[in-house]
């Protein structure tokens, strides 16, 4: 089965053991492993968040990037 080619926010799809919920934007991934343990792939997309944050912050900071 193939995800939903026009998803809302809160559809999920199941793949074995994988559930993505779609967010509004993109497809959250959670893992449910052995003994009911679960997974979130978003993890990756937080660090990834983080560092693009502090990036933003050296260019605020260098005054190359100005927010009003």
């Amino acid at each position: 089965m193939s995800f939903p080619t026009q998803p809302v926010p809160g559809d999920t799809h199941i793949v074995e053991d994988t559930t993505y919920t779609f967010n509004g934007r993109t497809w959250d991934r959670t893992i449910i492993g052995p003994n009911n343990n679960t997974q979130y792939s978003h993890a990756v997309l937080t660090t990834a968040l983080i560092t693009r944050i502090a990036h933003l912050e050296a260019l605020i900071e260098n005054g190359i990037l100005i927010i009003d």
